[in-house]
């Protein structure tokens, strides 16, 4: 006798708040809630088994970020930091114990991602999908997914017949040892400035493509000794006071690179041109590694060891252009052939898609991929018309070019509380902004933009495919801290169940 097949429905679960990412973002989110006695009604979701977003994923050798560690730090998340600059390993670990201090996993769903959001209008409410099969039910939704997480690959012929490792920088593989290897690194960016000096001393040999360069600055190297720790951890107000000093350095003397203040322009030519006129003896490389960029349309970097390691006779920096990668290596586009034993692609992220592949619906069964298909346009950078009760953290023009992130994700999770509490009231069960208040504020954006220097006639990866720049805000942090201290409800639509 044959028995009849059963089948396990996985019970949908309700929660007020359904935060998605577990990064820098999801957590300012989660601790705006906590601060407000609402974060036991909240659920913060991740594909991965752990807290940290970009600082979790990417362990490349030399990872580190070029914001000072005062800066890159939640507000109220002080912390023992021992540099100036602080490595991955040193910020996934601050983001750790961040967590644990807050029990934040109490409150997380780890280890399966999101695979669709929709909303339904009967009930004013989302439904997250999630990669296992559960379904969450939530009455607001959070995206903390950040900029960084969707690879770019170059279309380079042949990508899948090399035989030997290749791996994008964000997925370094531990198990791959390059000692005596004959390495490659495709792209010049942020990631491969600090892999090349940190593996230059292991490898055989380096060959280092390059297609366009960008400007290096000196870096302050600053490892804090014992006794300024002590002041450091002791002191009270002595953390802000670093963090509030910094943030007006960069506010004021590296915004106006971005700017396009003559003076800081001059100022950052002679600073890149001194780094490599230090490090570089042989003239036609430090030809090759010279800007011919306007500073800040592409990334500015910091580094005081990329140049010094290009200049050794074991290392190249080829600027021919990869015309094909074969089993062995590559072929550049003169048919000279290079025999490589591993090949890494350090060649950035896809910051204007950054929710793919995730389906988000809103009303009427409108995509987002389809409401943003020319340009990601988010009212105050945090919300969308027809995705009611949707929010972002570091969506479409959130992203600085001179400061901290985590101050403009922060920001948007206290827009994003004054929303919150608004519907809490019972005024509405839903709100989402009014088409006239996005496309005011996407003219503003775009108005602002043609004073700052991506608007200059570079090409940058903040520009998408039709050269609108989605990505930055294009003014100071301050400003944008100013104009999301206040909730206005007046520029959005509200609706009831």
């Amino acid at each position: 006798m044959m028995r009849a097949a059963t089948t396990t429905t996985v019970p949908t679960r309700r929660v007020r708040v359904a935060i998605v990412g577990a990064g820098f973002s999801g957590i300012a989110m989660a601790l705006a809630l906590e601060r407000a006695g609402h974060l036991d009604d909240a659920v913060i979701i991740d594909a991965a088994d752990e807290f940290g977003g970009t600082w979790r994923d990417n362990t490349y050798p030399g990872a580190a970020c070029d914001v000072p560690s005062h800066l890159y730090s939640l507000r109220d998340e002080e912390y023992d930091w021992p540099q100036f600059y602080s490595g991955q390993g040193a910020i996934q670990d601050y983001i750790l114990d961040v967590v644990a201090r807050h029990d934040l996993r109490r409150h997380a769903r780890l280890g399966t991602g999101v695979s669709r959001q929709e909303w339904d209008d009967a009930t004013a409410t989302w439904t997250l999908t999630l990669e296992d099969g559960e379904e969450i039910e939530a009455e607001v939704v959070v995206n903390g997914l950040g900029p960084l997480r969707r690879q770019v690959l170059p279309s380079i012929p042949g990508r899948e017949r090399f035989e030997g490792p290749a791996f994008h920088s964000s997925e370094w593989d531990p198990d791959v040892d390059v000692t005596g290897k004959r390495v490659g690194i495709i792209g010049t960016g942020a990631s491969a400035i600090q892999i090349v000096p940190a593996v230059a001393d292991q490898v055989a040999h380096l060959t280092v493509f390059q297609r366009t360069p960008s400007w290096v600055l000196p870096r302050v190297e600053r490892t804090f000794s014992p006794a300024e720790r002590w002041l450091l951890r002791t002191v009270p107000g002595a953390q802000r006071a670093v963090r509030t000093t910094v943030n007006l350095i960069v506010e004021h003397v590296v915004y106006r690179i971005l700017a396009l203040d003559e003076r800081a322009q001059r100022r950052a030519i002679a600073l890149g041109t001194k780094n490599i006129e230090r490090s570089i003896r042989d003239p036609e490389l430090r030809r090759a590694v010279t800007p011919s960029l306007t500073p800040g349309c592409k990334r500015i970097m910091f580094s005081n060891s990329y140049y010094a390691a290009l200049d050794q006779p074991h290392v190249d920096l080829d600027t021919t252009g990869i015309a094909e990668i074969t089993p062995t290596g590559v072929v550049l586009g003169d048919g000279t052939a290079i025999d490589l034993d591993v090949l890494v692609y350090s060649t950035g992220f896809d910051p204007h898609h950054f929710w793919y592949p995730m389906d988000i619906v809103g009303q009427g069964g409108v995509k987002l991929q389809d409401h943003w298909a020319e340009a990601g346009t988010a009212y105050m950078g945090t919300t969308t018309p027809r995705f009611p009760n949707l929010f972002f953290l570091l969506g479409p023009n959130t992203g600085t070019g001179h400061n901290s992130v985590v101050l403009m994700a922060e920001a948007q999770a206290d827009y994003v509380m004054g929303a919150l509490e608004y519907l809490r009231s019972g005024a509405a069960a839903w709100l989402a902004p009014t088409d006239a208040a996005t496309e005011a504020y996407a003219e503003e954006m775009a108005r602002r933009h043609e004073d700052l220097v991506w608007a200059s006639g570079c090409g940058s990866w903040y520009l998408n495919e039709s050269g609108v720049n989605d990505t930055i805000y294009p003014g100071p942090v301050r400003d944008f801290q100013r104009r999301l201290a206040r909730f206005d409800v007046e520029a959005y639509d509200t609706g009831v169940r």
